[in-house]
């Protein structure tokens, strides 16, 4: 009797064990299906993709020629139109005003990134300015270090401002004789306020800061200035365009009706 029981549980643990072995088989063999299947629909969409890319550069492609074919035609009719010549000095007011509309928009682009380092600049410096005096009252060594640590950062803001203001001015040329001062401190005046720590030094370092400080944000409202009048510059020559664009097209109209 033992042994039938015996033999009883061996034959249930082995149809388990071959039900388990089927069904991975089975799991397995669904899974490389599943795997096919995502595959091909990969290759599907990359293949879509592709020619959805090439529908869109035909498209492209033809509308260019389309613009370039009406060009043609247009020139063709100037050229033949009495009216040739108002229309040739006509474009060329639409293509002056749309070149300098490209500079005053490089400008207040090169402006704004100038105007955002130099407040960065301004927050180091105020962030320096601020420890400087608690260092004058007293605050110890530590007020010291966090002192350097925001003029440090103050002069690689400075570094880069210079190089970013010198691009503006090249853009605009309103920008010039600007004084942007960094703090100048040489080593062995901040070896002195770290190592003596006495109120001299303190505020020799403050004034410098000050003096930094203050070249910011003169240059600041000098910028601010020039991109308010850019701004209305912007705003003038925008609508200059649009009636010269407004004017050639009517032209060209009536040139070839």
């Amino acid at each position: 009797m033992e042994k039938l029981n015996t033999a009883s549980v061996a034959s249930i643990l082995a149809f388990f064990a071959k039900d388990k072995e089927e069904r991975l088989v089975k799991e397995e063999q669904e899974a490389l299906q599943a795997a096919l299947h995502v595959r091909q629909l990969q290759e599907n969409v990359k293949a879509l993709r592709q020619d959805m890319d090439a529908c869109e550069l035909n498209i492209v492609q033809e509308e260019l020629v389309r613009k370039q074919l009406a060009e043609c035609e247009l020139a063709e009719a100037i050229q033949h139109s009495p009216y040739g010549e108002a229309l040739r000095e006509q474009k060329q007011l639409v293509d002056a005003h749309t070149q300098r509309l490209k500079e005053i928009q490089e400008a207040l682009e090169a402006g704004y990134l100038v105007l955002d380092q130099l407040k960065n600049a301004l927050r180091s410096l105020d962030s320096a300015s601020s420890w400087g005096f608690m260092d004058i009252a007293g605050g110890g060594i530590l007020s010291t270090a966090m002192k350097h640590s925001a003029v440090d950062k103050a002069q690689k803001k400075i570094a880069l401002l210079k190089i970013n203001l010198y691009k503006f001015q090249k853009e605009v040329q309103d920008v010039q004789g600007f004084q942007i001062n960094t703090v100048k401190l040489s080593d062995g005046t901040v070896a002195m306020d770290y190592l003596f720590d006495n109120i001299f030094t303190d505020m020799f370092v403050q004034s410098k800061i000050r003096e930094s400080e203050k070249s910011l944000q003169q240059a600041k409202r000098r910028i601010d200035q020039i991109m308010d009048s850019l701004l209305q510059e912007r705003q003038h020559t925008q609508q200059q365009l649009e009636r010269e664009q407004a004017a050639y097209e009517r032209m060209c109209r009536e040139s070839v009706d």
